[in-house]
């Protein structure tokens, strides 16, 4: 009992999410809205870790490029609807295509809001959370269709920009 007490005044304290289970529940029956708030939008997200700051692409159609640059200049870019990834493509340093991968259901899920991104899915790291988030850090318009040309050359335009 004694070591049962000293572990709680002293021991490591568990991290809070920024976005709790509750909050998201009740955020629920207003998805409609969030989902038409991100329509025509680029959305900057930091988080989760293994992302860092990434970008997500909402088109007039809603269909959704989220872009992850990695350091060596790889990248990954997920394609999807409004909740979900469809496919990936993963880039080498030099834009070329490595793989494609079409995704069952249930690999990566989404969920935007205009303050959190909610990440769920077997294509992610394990945890013992319920989900990943990232944090909205940035959004601006965007106005162009999301397509094989847009990706390949909006890839070589992130890249180009994060060269330190």
């Amino acid at each position: 009992m004694f070591w049962k007490i000293l572990s709680m005044l002293f021991g490591k304290k568990k991290k809070k999410r920024p976005i709790s289970a509750t909050e998201i529940i009740k955020r629920g029956p207003k998805s409609g809205e969030y989902i038409e708030w991100s329509r025509n939008k680029r959305i900057r997200v930091f988080n989760p870790p293994f992302w860092g700051i990434h970008d997500i692409f909402v088109d007039s159609d809603l269909q959704h490029a989220v872009f992850c640059l990695k350091e060596d200049k790889s990248a990954f870019v997920f394609l999807g609807n409004s909740n979900c990834a469809l496919n990936f493509t993963h880039f080498d340093p030099h834009q070329n295509k490595v793989e494609t991968r079409i995704l069952e259901e249930g690999q990566l899920l989404w969920q935007i809001y205009n303050d959190f991104v909610i990440y769920r899915g077997d294509l992610l790291p394990p945890t013992t959370e319920p989900y990943y988030w990232g944090k909205v850090i940035g959004t601006s318009p965007f106005n162009d269709k999301i397509n094989e040309e847009w990706i390949i050359q909006n890839l070589k335009d992130l890249l180009a920009k994060n060269v330190s």
